[in-house]
């Protein structure tokens, strides 16, 4: 094929037969445009839940607190009531302690315990015996079998240069093109 390098407004670019880059340059724009719009969207978003749970956790129980009113019920059915909520979760960095302080203060009964034991590629034997003296002493061991996403994207792309065929599907794979486009700087 024969190819020009081409510069122009701070591009470069090399044209091979069809040169139609003015239709190039509008799709990046496009999608240029599309990805600031879903930045400045998911920012909205943030901004909005925070400022509905500003209203619902704070504002709308405080004033209704400083009126007496337990429940507004209003014309379009919709009704506010003010009830007593615990909501929470570990930060994971509190975790352990978290579990000390629960079994060292009687409530150890809310800790849940998961046994997670990696068996390499031939030891099936052993996964069976472990399970088989699982069960022995009355218990019912969950095995859950997952395969890492970057692990099954490296062999697809294996498996594929190679020619194999692979049930995409199945195994949730897309194989196709993708324009791989680096954003711009935020200015």
């Amino acid at each position: 094929m024969d190819t020009k390098q081409l510069a122009q407004d701070g591009e470069s670019f090399t044209l091979g037969a069809k040169q139609d880059i003015n239709r190039v340059r509008s799709l990046v724009a496009e999608y240029l445009a599309l990805q600031d719009r879903i930045t400045k969207g998911e920012a909205l978003l943030k901004q909005l839940k925070e400022q509905a749970r500003e209203l619902e956790w704070v504002k709308l129980p405080a004033a209704m607190t400083e009126n007496g009113v337990k429940r507004i019920e209003r014309d379009d059915g919709s009704a506010v009531e003010v009830v007593s909520e615990v909501t929470g979760s570990i930060p994971e960095k509190n975790l352990s302690q978290a579990v000390q302080w629960l079994k060292e203060n009687g409530h150890g009964g809310i800790v849940q315990t998961t046994l997670f034991m990696n068996f390499k590629k031939g030891m099936e034997r052993q996964l069976s015996e472990a399970i088989e003296g699982l069960h022995s002493r009355g218990y019912e061991p969950e095995l859950k079998s997952t395969v890492n996403h970057m692990t099954l994207k490296a062999w697809a792309r294996e498996m594929v240069s190679s020619g194999a065929a692979l049930p995409t599907e199945l195994l949730g794979l897309f194989i196709g093109q993708r324009a791989k486009i680096k954003l711009p700087k935020e200015k």
